[in-house]
């Protein structure tokens, strides 16, 4: 079924008792495309949403937000890892455009807990991190042979 919205926003797909209810495209007015599972009008099970600022999103949704575990391309960055209410949070692996690789424990969408860090530049650094800085018990291993161990801030 096609439902034509009066803001501009088609959706093609699943219907039930008049709202998107299983598989389905929703193509909103913004140039926003969502590819995937509905629930009584809201995003619900997996589904990709393709964003107009070149975000893309794909995972579990829950209540029109990505939950559980999902992937996310922003910027550059790459994150395959664990989402809650919409935000990076629990363990993931994520790549930045500059090539720094990170996996571990993420809390309020940044780098909190216990994790790894990698650089070319300046090699491994595996601890506790607080707000994407080494904060707390670490180590240090660069490139060049040269290691730290202890407590950074």
């Amino acid at each position: 079924m096609i439902i034509e919205y009066p803001d501009g926003s088609v959706y093609e797909g699943d219907v039930k008792d008049g709202k998107k209810d299983g598989f389905g495209v929703l193509k909103e007015n913004s140039g926003e495309v969502y590819c995937g599972s509905f629930k009584e009008d809201v995003k619900e099970g997996f589904g990709v949403q393709y964003q107009t600022n070149g975000i893309t999103v794909s995972g579990i949704f829950k209540n029109d937000e990505l939950e559980d575990h999902g992937y996310l391309e922003k910027d550059g960055q790459k994150y395959l890892g664990d989402f809650k209410d919409g935000y990076n949070e629990g363990l993931a692996y994520i790549i930045m455009p500059d090539g720094i690789k990170y996996t571990g424990e993420f809390s309020n969408g940044d780098l909190n807990g216990c994790g790894v860090l990698f650089s070319e530049e300046s090699g491994k650094v595996a601890g506790e991190f607080e707000n994407a800085a080494l904060n707390g018990v670490g180590i240090q291993m660069t490139s060049d042979g040269i290691n730290a161990v202890g407590q950074f801030k």
